[in-house]
């Protein structure tokens, strides 16, 4: 016996399977594993559920869904089966692309993952390596000032730790830029792409730490805006700077003297000249 549905999945009528083995449909398909699996199950007289690939009648392969019971008389004995079987070919198709969607998207997320871990890689070496020669690290949000990140020594520039100084803002510690003054500031940059000048950064304490900057306009596109500064503490440079400046000012003062005490003889001897003359 065959339903409808039956001859309509496998197109088949009815008069060409009554009385044939099932064999027929799938014999040569399914694979080997799955008929003995069944043959087992059969012969132990219990239900079994499996896939069968099951060949219709135009030559073309489906996947059918099979579960099969023994069917018993009033003495326990087994006079036939019945088998329900549903196509899942399309949906076996779906599930088979949707895995395959599956592993290359996280082929994807692998290696965007590897991507990010490489550049975090870099950015922490070069964060060490600027940490190392002294070189500060600051990333600034342009619309409000805002200090969203520095390392260790951008901190130590503004007397302040990281934790201390991230959310403050570059008014908060450059009392040369206070906030109309950064505006232009941003407004420069952000024509210029790139600018380097001397400032000076205050602790909470007061003291002051003249630094010079190296200013970076990034446009993010979709996000926010980035200036990424990189400063340099010139303490040294600046106290260099006023010595040689002292030194230079000292040797001034001192030639001038030494040239009015070459020059006083000659004065001197034309006073006394003038007053023999009388």
């Amino acid at each position: 016996y065959v339903n409808a549905a039956f001859t309509r999945i496998s197109g088949y009528a009815a008069g060409e399977v009554l009385g044939r083995s099932a064999a027929m449909l799938g014999g040569d398909t399914t694979p080997k594993a799955t008929l003995d699996g069944l043959a087992a199950a059969l012969a132990a007289g219990v239900p079994w559920t499996g896939e069968f690939l099951n060949r219709r009648r135009d030559g073309h392969v489906g996947i059918d869904l099979a579960r099969i019971a023994p069917m018993r008389d009033a003495k326990g004995r087994i006079t036939h089966y019945v088998s329900v079987q549903e196509d899942v070919t399309d949906r076996r198709r779906l599930e088979g692309e949707l895995e395959m969607h599956r592993r290359h998207l996280e082929a994807l997320v692998d290696e965007r993952t590897n991507q990010l871990r490489a550049a975090n890689e870099r950015l922490s070496a070069t964060q060490f390596a600027m940490d190392s020669v002294g070189i500060g690290i600051q990333w600034v949000n342009p619309a409000d000032g805002r200090i969203v990140y520095t390392n260790r020594v951008g901190a130590a520039l503004a007397g302040r730790t990281v934790e201390a100084l991230t959310g403050l803002t570059v008014s908060d510690v450059d009392p040369n830029y206070p906030p109309a003054e950064y505006a232009r500031l941003v407004a420069q940059l952000r024509e210029r792409r790139r600018m380097q000048f001397e400032s000076v950064n205050v602790a909470p304490d007061g003291r002051a730490t003249p630094i010079e900057l190296m200013l970076h306009y990034l446009e993010a596109g979709a996000g926010e805006d980035r200036i990424v500064a990189f400063l340099t503490d010139i303490g040294k440079r600046k106290a260099a700077q006023r010595y040689l400046m002292a030194h230079y000012t000292a040797t001034c003062i001192l030639a001038e003297a030494r040239s009015e005490a070459e020059a006083l003889p000659a004065i001197l001897s034309s006073i006394c000249h003038a007053l023999e003359c009388e």
